[in-house]
């Protein structure tokens, strides 16, 4: 029995021959990588420029394609001993790929993936790739790494009730000396951002001199990215090494008040008792559950 894969999905974004793509990339396959066992790369590109017309709405052209990834992801597991290990996103099209151990089966699975894709143009690949090249060219760099970081932390935010409004981003940069500190710190002041150097800094067991810059912005994907992108390539330039960045969460009003209430809730339940207690306790779910 085949045992089920534990995936890390991570989505980034990139820029490849001035197009704009999507990266969604099961990163747990980094470990394992090349996987000789699965030597076939199964590519599924949807064309999707268009398919949008009077007939169908955008969420059945959207169910559609999920239901056609559904689709591949059972089917070529089931008849190919498949894996499923990257989806690219861009403007005008879908790709799906996968590596499987086999290949006999690639065209007969195909033809059920089309029936769905009805309307749609679609088109397959099936080629060898035993040291698993493809996925290892589409392994975030650097920066894509500090960009996957970016969403997972914007996320966290959104899970906790943050209101999204802007405010004051700080950035960490860390330098081999004080006078590419200093360069750096110039250029980043020249693009909007306050500089200062970290108290201690001289102290680090590395002996590498840290700067901090700030700057007000939107807490927007693209924004953030935008600043850790240029940030990057400032220190970058000065031998350096950017090493990430961090805003205060600001909570919705509503979310507040919710944790205000649970919060006094406990001491004034046993401060009350009895039935009192009770009716408290269902007053204030019925208000805030």
């Amino acid at each position: 029995m085949r045992v089920p894969h534990a995936h890390e999905w991570n989505f980034f974004e990139r820029r490849a021959d001035k197009e704009r793509m999507w990266i969604l990339l099961d990163t747990a396959f980094r470990r394992s990588v090349p996987d000789g066992s699965r030597p076939w790369l199964l590519s599924v590109v949807v064309n999707t420029y268009g398919i949008a017309d009077r007939r169908r709405s955008k969420r059945q052209v959207l169910a559609c394609l999920q239901q056609l990834e559904q689709k591949a992801e059972r089917r070529f597991a089931d008849e190919l001993d498949a894996v499923y290990a990257a989806r690219i996103n861009t403007e005008s099209r879908l790709e799906f790929y996968f590596y499987a151990r086999y290949r006999e089966r690639f065209e007969r699975v195909m033809e059920e993936i089309r029936q769905i894709a009805s309307g749609m143009r679609v088109q397959a690949l099936c080629k060898e790739d035993e040291k698993w090249s493809f996925y290892s060219y589409l392994c975030p760099n650097e920066v894509e790494s500090l960009l996957m970081r970016n969403t997972l932390f914007l996320e966290s935010l959104q899970a906790r009730g943050d209101d999204g409004r802007d405010r004051e981003i700080r950035h960490w940069m860390s330098f081999p000396d004080e006078e590419a500190r200093s360069a750096a710190a110039a250029q980043a002041q020249a693009s909007g951002f306050a500089a200062e150097p970290c108290e201690g800094s001289g102290e680090d067991p590395d002996g590498r001199c840290r700067l901090l810059l700030r700057k007000t912005h939107s807490i927007s994907l693209d924004a953030v990215n935008a600043a850790v992108r240029e940030l990057y390539s400032i220190s970058s330039a000065h031998g350096g090494r950017y090493e990430g960045w961090g805003a205060e969460l600001h909570q919705r009003k509503l979310v507040k008040l919710m944790q205000k209430g649970r919060l006094l809730l406990v001491p004034l339940s046993l401060a009350v008792g009895g039935l009192t207690a009770v009716l408290l306790a269902g007053l204030y779910w019925l208000i805030f559950a």
